[in-house]
C-alpha cells in the first residue's frame, strides 16, 4: 500500500512541475543582449530620428533566470511623437544578430518617452524606456522663383535664372540646384553647389540652356539644402513649361561656277536655301569651308538679311579666289540668325580641282610679252538652266531637270540632275496618361498619332499612379548618341516616362512599319529589329505578329525606356530570318528562333509531351498488371474443383 501511495505522490509531483513551472523560470528580465538607443537625448522639433532595437543571438541559459529566444517587440510613443515607418510592432523571431529601426518625428516640443516592450517565446515580457527632449526648431526656409519662359529658340542658348530667398530664422547650407530637362545642353554643369544663404538674404544663379530640338519642354528645378546642424530640409521644386521653335533651313542645292580652275582664279559658289520650319527666319549665313568644317578652313560667307518665310527658297552666292593645287572638297553650312530645328540638311558638299599656273614664256629680250591677237570665237555655246530640286524621296534621292538654252547640241558641262539628300522627318510626339494601376495589374497605353508605336503594355510590380509615357519621332540619330545602328534605319524614336521608373519588370512595345518602305529599300520584313540605347545599341527580341496589304505589325520586349531605332537588314537570296541574338535561321515566317520566350515554350511543350507519355504508359502497365493478377486466381479455382471430382 505504501508503495502505491509513493507512486501516486511521484506522479502528482511531476504533473505539478509541468503545470506550474518555478517562478524564477517564468519571469525573465531584459538582458544585455537587448539594446535600445536614439542618436541623442536632445533633438529639434521636426527632426526625424531613429529609435533602434538591436538583438544578438539568444544568450546561453542562466540557471536562475534564462532569457529564451526573442519573439516580438512593441514600441509605445507618448503624445508629440509620430512613427514614420509603418507598424510599431516588430517580429523578432526571424531576426538573428540584427536590429529593428523605427523612424520617429516630433510634432510638439518638451520631454518625450519611448517605451519598448520585448516578449520572449514563453510570453514573458520586459521593458526599456528612453527619454528625449524636443526643443523648438530654428529652420532655414528657402523660397524659389524662376523667370519662366514661354517660347525660346531651338539650337540657340537662352538664359534661365533661378532666384532663392531664405525667409527662415537660420542659415541655409549645402545648397544644390538641379535642372531636369530633356535634349538640352546646360552650363554651368548640374547639379550645381552654391554658397550658403544667411537667413533674411537671397541669391540668384543663371544658367545657359540650349534646346536641341523643336518641341515642347518641361523644365523641373530642384533645390536641396540643409540647416546649420547638417539636417536636410524638405526639397523644393518648380515646373516650367516652354516651347522651343525656330526656322528650319534646308540646303536644296549647291553648285560651283566651274569644276576646275587655275590657282588664283575666281570661283562662284551658289546655294539654294529653303525654310521648312513653321517659323520665319529673320536671316541666315551660309559659310563655305575647305575639306572640313573648322574656323581655320573657312573660305567665304554668303549672308541674307531678308526674312525667309515657311517653304520659301532663296539663292545666295559667294566668291573664292582659288588656292592650293589639289582636288578640294567645298562644304557649305547654313546657319539661321534665330536658331534652327536642324531637321533639314544644313550641309552640302561639292568638289573642285585647282591646278598650278603655267610659267609664262618671254622671248622678247626682257620686254613685256606682246598681246595675243583677239580671236573671234565662232564655236557653239552651252547655257544650262536647271529647275528646282524635287522633295527628298524615301530612297534619299532628289532630282531636277537641266535644259541647254545655248547653241550646242551635246551634253558637255551638263549639271548633275540627281543627288543624295537627307529624308526630312518632321517631329511627331504623343503623350498618354494612366491615372492608377494596382500591383500585379496590366496596363495598356494606346498611341493614335503617326509615331510608329501603337501600344505599350506593362505589368506593375507596385501600385502606380499619375503615369505619363511620351513617344516622340526624331529626325536623325540623337546627338547624345555617337554609336551607329547597323542595317537600314527606318526611324529613330524617344520614349520617356514619368512615375514609372523601377515599378515595372518590362514592357511590350507594339509598332508598325509600312510595306512600301520595305520594298523601296529591299529590306527583309523578317529581319526588322527594335534597338534600344543604353550605353550602346542593344537589339531587342522582335517578332512579326501580323500584316495587311500595306503595313507590317511587330512586337518587342524592352526592360526600360530611352532612345530607340527601328532597323532592318537587306533581304537575302534565301529569304531566311536571322535572330539578332543567336544568328540562327528559320524559314521566313516572322518566327524568330533562339529568343528566351521561344526556348521556354519549346521546353514546356517537351515536358508536357513527356508527362503525357508517362501517364499513358502508367495506365497501360496498371491494366496489364490487373489482368495478370485475375487470371491466375481463376485458373487456381478450376484446378481445385477438378481435384474434388476425382
Amino acid at each position: 500500500m505504501n508503495g502505491k501511495v509513493g507512486v501516486v505522490v511521484a506522479i502528482l509531483a511531476i504533473f505539478s512541475l509541468l503545470a506550474f513551472p518555478q517562478q524564477a523560470q517564468a519571469t525573465p528580465v531584459c538582458s544585455s543582449e537587448i539594446s535600445f538607443t536614439t542618436p541623442s537625448s536632445s533633438l529639434e522639433l521636426g527632426q526625424i530620428f531613429n529609435a533602434v532595437l538591436s538583438t544578438t543571438s539568444p544568450p546561453p541559459a542562466n540557471p536562475s533566470q534564462p532569457w529564451l529566444p526573442y519573439n516580438n517587440a512593441t514600441l509605445d510613443l507618448t503624445s508629440g511623437l509620430v512613427n514614420k515607418t509603418g507598424s510599431l510592432f516588430a517580429d523578432l523571431s526571424i531576426l538573428s544578430d540584427s536590429s529593428v529601426t523605427w523612424q520617429i518625428n516630433s510634432t510638439s516640443s518638451g520631454s518625450k518617452l519611448l517605451n519598448l516592450t520585448v516578449v520572449n517565446s514563453t510570453g514573458a515580457a520586459c521593458e526599456k524606456t528612453l527619454s528625449v527632449n524636443i526643443a523648438d526648431a530654428t529652420d532655414p526656409v528657402i523660397q524659389l522663383t524662376t523667370d519662366n519662359k514661354t517660347t525660346v529658340p531651338a539650337n540657340k542658348p537662352f538664359t534661365y535664372q533661378v532666384n532663392l530667398n531664405n525667409t527662415g530664422n537660420e542659415n541655409a547650407t549645402s545648397i544644390t540646384i538641379d535642372l531636369d530637362v530633356f535634349e538640352s545642353n546646360i552650363t554651368p554643369s548640374i547639379p550645381l553647389s552654391i554658397s550658403p544663404i544667411p537667413n533674411g538674404t537671397s541669391s540668384s544663379q543663371s544658367f545657359s540652356i540650349t534646346p536641341l530640338a523643336c518641341r515642347e519642354y518641361e523644365l523641373t528645378t530642384i533645390i536641396k539644402y540643409y540647416d546649420t546642424n547638417g539636417i536636410q530640409k524638405t526639397n523644393i521644386q518648380s515646373l516650367d513649361q516652354y516651347v522651343a521653335n525656330s526656322s528650319d533651313l534646308l540646303l536644296n542645292a549647291f553648285s560651283l561656277s566651274a569644276s576646275s580652275v587655275t590657282e588664283g582664279g575666281s570661283v562662284t559658289f551658289t546655294v539654294q536655301v529653303k525654310n521648312i520650319g513653321e517659323k520665319n527666319s529673320t536671316g541666315f549665313n551660309v559659310t563655305f569651308y575647305k575639306n572640313s568644317v573648322a574656323s581655320s578652313n573657312k573660305l567665304a560667307t554668303a549672308t541674307s538679311n531678308e526674312e525667309l518665310a515657311y517653304l520659301q527658297t532663296r539663292n545666295v552666292t559667294a566668291t573664292w579666289s582659288a588656292s592650293g593645287t589639289d582636288t578640294t572638297s567645298i562644304i557649305a553650312v547654313a546657319d539661321s540668325f534665330d536658331g534652327d530645328c536642324n531637321l533639314g540638311n544644313t550641309q552640302k558638299n561639292a568638289t573642285i580641282t585647282v591646278t598650278a599656273v603655267s610659267p609664262t614664256n618671254n622671248n622678247n629680250g626682257g620686254n613685256p610679252p606682246s598681246p595675243s591677237p583677239t580671236i573671234l570665237n565662232t564655236a557653239c555655246t552651252y547655257k544650262w538652266e536647271c529647275g528646282d530640286w524635287s522633295i527628298c524621296s524615301n530612297q534619299g534621292k532628289q532630282t531636277r531637270t537641266c535644259l541647254n538654252k545655248g547653241t550646242c547640241t551635246g551634253v558637255e558641262g551638263k549639271p548633275e540632275e540627281t543627288q543624295s539628300c537627307a529624308i526630312v522627318v518632321l517631329p511627331v510626339e504623343e503623350t498618354q496618361k494612366l491615372e492608377k494601376l494596382e500591383a500585379g495589374s496590366t496596363g495598356t497605353l494606346t498611341f493614335t498619332k503617326d509615331v510608329s508605336i501603337q501600344e505599350i503594355v506593362f505589368t506593375a510590380k507596385d501600385s502606380i499612379s499619375n503615369v505619363d509615357v511620351k513617344v516622340k519621332t526624331l529626325a536623325t540619330k540623337p546627338k547624345q548618341v555617337e554609336q551607329n545602328v547597323s542595317g537600314l534605319i527606318y526611324k529613330y524614336l524617344e520614349i520617356s516616362q514619368k512615375n514609372l521608373e523601377g515599378k515595372i519588370e518590362k514592357a511590350t512595345v507594339k509598332f508598325k512599319l509600312e510595306k512600301e518602305w520595305v520594298d523601296i529599300n529591299k529590306a527583309d520584313k523578317n529581319k526588322v529589329v527594335l534597338n534600344r540605347f543604353t550605353d550602346k545599341w542593344d537589339k531587342l527580341a522582335t517578332k512579326l505578329v501580323s500584316e495587311d496589304n500595306t503595313t507590317l505589325f511587330y512586337e518587342a520586349e524592352t526592360p526600360g525606356f530611352s532612345f530607340f531605332a527601328i532597323s532592318a537588314e537587306e533581304a537575302s537570296a534565301s529569304g531566311d530570318a536571322v535572330n539578332p541574338d543567336s544568328g540562327s535561321t528559320s524559314p521566313a515566317t516572322g518566327f524568330i528562333i533562339g529568343g528566351s520566350t521561344t526556348a521556354a515554350i519549346i521546353v514546356v511543350v517537351a515536358v508536357i509531351i513527356a508527362i503525357a507519355i508517362l501517364v499513358i504508359s502508367g495506365k497501360r502497365n496498371r491494366s496489364i498488371s490487373s489482368r495478370k493478377v485475375l487470371r491466375p486466381k481463376k485458373k487456381t479455382i478450376n484446378v481445385k474443383v477438378k481435384k474434388k471430382k476425382k
